[in-house]
């Protein structure tokens, strides 16, 4: 009952504070002018994200607040894990006002995740099937930094068209709340449900066709809590293997984000600069409306949930083989993309 409460009323201050921000932002002309990269054709005020970090915010103390009243407490890495999310907002806020060089954001994101994971957010072990479980020491801190500073930035990457980045944090927090229930895990599912109603609260201004976009003040929020919320989800939980589970809620993002960094690497491409090659993107080109494209990873989204959850509930080969499958059907997509591309470009002119 608390946990829906706190997706309700997220979700309605929510609404009402990215209203404000995004008249804040007309009222200062802080717009989104279209250029070459951009999947849009209007300029649109940005930075309303500003709304939906605030709302989290106000919801993590309250339940900060109701934890302490039930006699328990908020650890270190939780606190840590929202202060941290706090700084990305504020750079990714002054990058949205006036242009920062990409290695003051990063340095940024690595700073606050190397705060998290030295709080408690972390990777301790894993699990495999068929294995057992694996101490990782220092190697497991490492790859806790590396992995919420991919989540950030890849998030960040995503959130390209109207509606997708904010209605893949609902499902995707929707997923983790659930996740939170099964691990017997109070604090993560109130968290997780304040983090779907901030972003539901934004989805409703900002699904297609939007009326004002969340900026990297928004975007980045979303990633790095993510990166930290997934890993809590591991380290607080009685199953040793929802760790995995609760990196599955973002494969999507996750897949194609990491899919097209790798293919613009090996093109030789300059991968950190703004471009319109992710498959969501390309799907836009093609001819797809944003509505049907974030409709389309809204669902891909909620069959990785069904797959995270029955990796927990059915521990071993079965719940292994039910997370692939579910993660599976993104994979169409890097198949078929390219042939519709091919298709609509036509057969090459002959030279001869």
């Amino acid at each position: 009952m608390a946990a829906l409460a706190f997706f309700i009323g997220a979700a309605a201050v929510s609404y009402m504070a990215v209203a404000l921000a995004k008249r804040w932002a007309l009222a200062h002309h802080i717009m989104d002018v279209p250029n070459a990269r951009s999947s849009h054709t209007q300029p649109m005020p940005r930075a309303g994200g500003m709304g939906m970090v605030v709302t989290f915010c106000i919801a993590f103390l309250v339940a900060a607040f109701i934890t302490t009243a039930l006699q328990q407490t908020v650890g270190p890495a939780a606190w840590a894990l929202v202060g941290g999310g706090i700084a990305v907002a504020i750079v990714g806020l002054i990058d949205d006002l006036r242009h920062l060089p990409a290695r003051a954001r990063f340095g940024v994101h690595l700073l606050a995740a190397i705060v998290a994971v030295m709080a408690g957010a972390r990777i301790e072990s894993i699990t495999l099937p068929f294995a057992g479980s694996t101490s990782l020491g220092i190697f497991g801190a490492a790859l806790s930094v590396l992995w919420i500073v991919a989540v950030t930035n890849i998030y960040n990457f995503m959130d390209g068209i109207d509606g997708i980045a904010a209605g893949v944090a609902v499902v995707s927090s929707l997923g983790l709340a659930i996740l939170g229930m099964l691990g017997g895990d109070p604090l993560l599912v109130m968290l997780a449900c304040a983090l779907a109603g901030s972003a539901l609260g934004f989805l409703a201004h900002n699904f297609p066709p939007a009326s004002v976009f969340m900026g990297d003040v928004g975007s980045g929020f979303l990633g790095f809590l993510f990166g930290g919320l997934t890993l809590l989800a591991g380290s607080a939980s009685s199953n040793h293997m929802s760790g995995f589970a609760a990196g599955v809620v973002l494969a999507p993002f996750l897949l194609d984000g990491t899919l097209t960094l790798i293919r613009r690497i090996a093109r030789g491409e300059r991968w950190y600069e703004a471009h319109r090659s992710h498959y969501y993107q390309r799907l836009v080109i093609l001819g797809n409306s944003h509505r049907t494209v974030s409709l389309l990873y809204y669902g891909l989204t909620l069959l990785a949930v069904l797959g995270a959850v029955a990796y927990v509930i059915f521990p071993g080969s079965i719940g292994l083989l039910l997370t692939l499958v579910s993660v599976a059907p993104f994979f169409v997509l890097p198949v078929a993309v390219p042939r519709w591309e091919s298709r609509r470009a036509g057969p090459t002119p002959s030279h001869s």
